[in-house]
């Protein structure tokens, strides 16, 4: 069995071996974050389906979080502190 410290160190060295660019994205609210308008509810994930209750945005609940962590890794999305704090701050994904 891998351990995630180990993986991640291999995954790393196997990158830099294939001068391949390794970025890390902090993995907070992507699964609870509206990849449409941003808006972040826990309610929204109900298991393999992702239904915003802020805008009615619907689709598979891992395609929306792939979609949030791909939007963090471009920057368009500020820091990830806590949902009280970005629920109106959240520039839409249309």
């Amino acid at each position: 069995h891998w351990n995630i410290r180990h993986l991640t160190q291999r995954i790393m060295e196997k990158c830099e071996m294939n001068r391949v660019h390794l970025e890390f994205v902090p993995p907070q609210y992507t699964s609870q974050r509206c990849s449409k308008c941003g808006e972040i509810h826990a309610e929204s994930r109900r298991k393999e389906l992702y239904e915003c209750v802020a805008c009615g945005y619907t689709c598979d609940a891992d395609y929306n979080a792939s979609l949030n962590i791909l939007h963090l890794f471009l920057g368009q999305v500020g820091s990830l502190s806590s949902p009280a704090e970005q629920k109106h701050s959240i520039p839409s994904f249309a």
